[in-house]
């Protein structure tokens, strides 16, 4: 939905331009937080066109924002719990679909056919039924 957005003014656009990105990339390496990737996009543009106008200098600005992000991906890495069963897997799954529970059944066993370091990619198709297919290159 955002990738078709566009604005006339052109700074209007670079903004949305600043959002979008993120976005995108959320879904394209999670295939989910496309809303939180937006929502911290927005929270991180405003707070620095707020340092900015205290006199903040744009560079300095950068680098807060880097370093809070090592900070959260710290906490992220301390807090995270790893997934050890198949059940589990099941329930994490069906997060990600919605409570769908056929649809978690198949992207378990997708991430199980794949493994830990796997990749699965989700394509729209063109019949009514959801399907698994593995492929090993």
């Amino acid at each position: 939905m955002a990738k078709h957005i566009e604005f006339r003014n052109s700074w209007d656009d670079l903004a949305a331009k600043l959002i979008k990105f993120p976005a995108h990339e959320s879904n394209v390496q999670a295939g989910d937080g496309t809303t939180t990737s937006t929502m911290i996009g927005t929270y991180l543009i405003e707070k620095s066109i707020y340092y900015f106008k205290k006199g903040i200098h744009p560079i300095t600005i950068k680098e807060s924002i880097g370093k809070a992000f090592q900070i959260v991906e710290s906490i992220l890495q301390e807090s995270s719990i790893p997934v050890t069963s198949e059940s589990e897997l099941l329930a994490l799954a069906r997060v990600a679909v919605n409570n769908n529970e056929k649809d978690a059944k198949l992207v378990a066993d997708a991430l199980l056919a794949t493994g830990k370091h796997g990749v699965v990619l989700i394509e729209e198709g063109s019949s009514f039924e959801n399907q698994l297919i593995v492929r090993f290159t």
